[in-house]
C-alpha cells in the first residue's frame, strides 16, 4: 500500500536478529531480542518511523503527548549502540523523507534537512510567518514536494496556497506554483518524477493538475468541471501507468472513479454508483486500485481495476457493512488483505493473480508488516487467547499481539515471537528486526 504511516502506541524499541532465522520456523525466545529504547510512558509515543541512510538505521520519534523524546536517533540495534542524534526544539516532527545522502522533514512550520548527524542538521526553509498547514509528499528519489498553506480560517473558507519542491538544499527549494485552496483538502501523488494533485488556480476550480518540478511544467492534468466550479475529491493515486481519481458527480448523487493511462493519454470512467454508497475504501497496489462500495442490502463489495472499463471488476462481497482493510502487501503476483469485517476479530485474504479472492486465515487483529525477502513478518493475536473479545466497532481488546512469518502458503506461516503487549510497527534493516510495543501490563523489563 502506498504511502503507508504507522500510528504508533508504543514504547519499546526491540531488536530480533534475523541471522540464521529467516528460514527457520522456530519460534524466538525471550532471550534473543533486546529493548533498545523505552520512552517510560506508553501514553506518550504517538509517531515513529524507521530508515536508513548512508547503511546507518535511524528511527524518528516524530510526535508525543508532551513533546518529550522527540528526535532523530541512531541504532546498531543495541540499547548501547542507540543514541540521539538531533532533537526539535518545542515542535513535533513530520514524516521523514530520505533523498539520496539526506534527510528532509517537516518541524512545526518550518523545513528541515539531515545527513544523519547534529552539525550535519539545519533548517532549510521557514515558512512560519505566513504558513498555516505544511504538508510534504514524495515527488521521486531527489526532491520532494511542500504544500504550504495560507489564510485559513475554517474548513469551509478559501485560502491561498503553493506548491514547492526542495532537493534538501536551500538553493533548491523553489516554489513552483500558487493556487487557493478550500478547507485544508488535498490529494496529492507522484510517479515517474510526476506529481498529480488538487488545486484550484481561481479560474478553474478545484481540478486535478501536475507539475514536473518546475513553473512552465506545472498544468492542469484533468478539467472534470469546465468553468470555474470544479470538482470535490474523494482520492488521487499515481501509479507507473495509470492515474485514478475520484469525485463527486454534478448532481451529487455518486462518486464517479475514473483512470487516465499515462502512455496512452486516455481517460476512462471506470466505476459509478447511482446512490452515494461508496465506502472509505481505497488503495492502490502495484498498477491497480482496489475500492469498496455498498450494494442495496449495505453490503461491502470488493472492485479491482486496472485502470480500463473491461479491467474493473467485483471480486467478493463481504456480508457486513463495517468492513476496513487496515494493511495490504505482497508476495510475487499475490495481494495479502488484512480485513476487519463487523462481529470478526479479523481475518488474512488472498487475491491471487487471477485477481480472485479466497480467505487465507484467520488471524485476529493483522496487523503491521514488512518484508525481507523470501517472507513476509506480520503482527496478529493468537487464535484463541484469552479474554480476547470483540469491540462493537469490529475491534478486539485484551488480544495482546505476536509476530508472525509467512512465505504465502499456510503451512510456510508460522509464529516467530508471541509477546504480551500490542505490537505496532515492523520494520527490517541490516538483518535486524525492529519493533514497536505498547507494554500496558507489567513493568518495562529489559530482555
Amino acid at each position: 500500500m502506498k504511502k503507508t504511516y504507522a500510528i504508533l502506541f508504543a514504547l519499546l524499541m526491540m531488536t530480533v536478529s534475523l541471522a540464521g532465522c529467516l528460514e527457520s520456523n522456530d519460534e524466538i525466545a525471550e532471550d534473543q531480542f533486546e529493548v533498545i529504547f523505552n520512552s517510560n510512558d506508553h501514553q506518550n509515543i504517538l509517531g515513529a518511523q524507521f530508515f536508513e541512510l548512508n547503511g546507518i538505521t535511524y528511527f524518528a520519534i516524530s510526535s508525543s503527548l508532551n513533546l518529550e523524546n522527540l528526535g532523530i536517533y541512531q541504532t546498531d540495534g543495541t540499547e548501547d549502540g542507540t543514541e540521539l542524534v538531533w532533537e526539535p526544539s518545542g515542535a513535533s516532527m513530520g514524516d521523514v523523507f530520505v533523498l539520496q545522502s539526506s534527510l528532509v522533514f517537516q518541524v512545526g512550520m518550518e523545513l528541515w534537512a539531515s545527513d544523519g548527524t547534529s552539525l550535519g542538521t539545519e533548517m532549510i526553509a521557514d515558512f512560519s510567518a505566513s504558513a498555516e498547514l505544511l504538508r510534504i509528499v514524495s515527488w521521486d528519489a531527489n526532491n520532494v514536494g511542500v504544500f504550504v498553506t495560507h489564510e485559513h480560517s475554517s474548513q469551509t473558507q478559501l485560502g491561498s496556497a503553493s506548491l514547492w519542491i526542495s532537493d534538501s538544499t536551500t538553493a533548491g527549494t523553489i516554489e513552483v506554483f500558487q493556487y487557493q485552496e478550500i478547507g485544508y483538502q488535498w490529494y496529492a501523488d507522484s510517479a515517474n518524477s510526476i506529481l498529480y494533485f488538487v488545486a484550484n488556480d481561481s479560474q478553474s476550480g478545484n481540478e486535478l493538475w501536475m507539475s514536473d518540478g518546475t513553473t512552465q511544467g506545472t498544468s492542469i492534468y484533468n478539467e472534470m468541471v469546465a468553468g470555474s466550479d470544479g470538482a470535490i475529491f474523494q482520492f488521487v493515486y499515481a501509479t507507473n501507468h495509470n492515474v485514478f481519481w475520484s469525485t463527486l458527480s454534478a448532481s451529487g448523487s455518486s462518486w464517479e472513479y475514473r483512470a487516465s493511462n499515462i502512455m496512452a493519454g486516455t481517460t476512462e470512467l471506470i466505476y459509478s454508483n447511482p446512490n452515494i454508497t461508496t465506502i472509505d475504501l481505497h488503495f492502490v497496489i502495484g498498477d491497480n486500485l482496489y475500492f469498496g462500495d455498498l450494494n442495496q442490502n449495505d453490503e461491502t463489495q470488493l472492485y479491482i481495476s486496472d485502470g480500463t472499463v473491461a479491467g474493473t471488476a467485483m471480486i467478493h462481497q463481504f456480508s457486513s457493512l463495517h468492513v476496513r482493510i487496515h494493511h495490504a502487501w505482497t508476495i510475487g503476483l499475490e495481494v495479502y488483505l488484512s480485513v476487519y469485517e463487523q462481529g470478526s476479530l479479523g481475518s488474512i485474504w488472498l487475491v491471487d493473480s487471477s485477481n480472485q479472492l479466497s480467505l487465507f486465515g484467520t488471524y485476529h487483529g493483522a496487523g503491521s508488516t514488512t518484508t525481507e525477502i523470501p517472507l513476509i513478518y506480520f503482527t496478529s493475536s493468537d487464535d484463541g487467547i484469552a479474554g480476547c473479545s470483540i469491540g462493537t466497532n469490529g475491534g478486539a481488546t485484551g488480544c495482546g499481539s505476536d509476530i508472525f512469518t509467512t512465505d504465502g502458503t499456510l503451512s510456510g506461516t508460522n509464529i516467530l515471537l508471541e509477546i504480551n503487549g500490542d505490537i505496532g510497527y515492523l520494520s527490517v534493516h541490516s538483518g535486524i528486526l525492529y519493533f514497536t510495543q505498547d507494554h500496558t501490563i507489567n513493568a518495562i523489563v529489559l530482555y
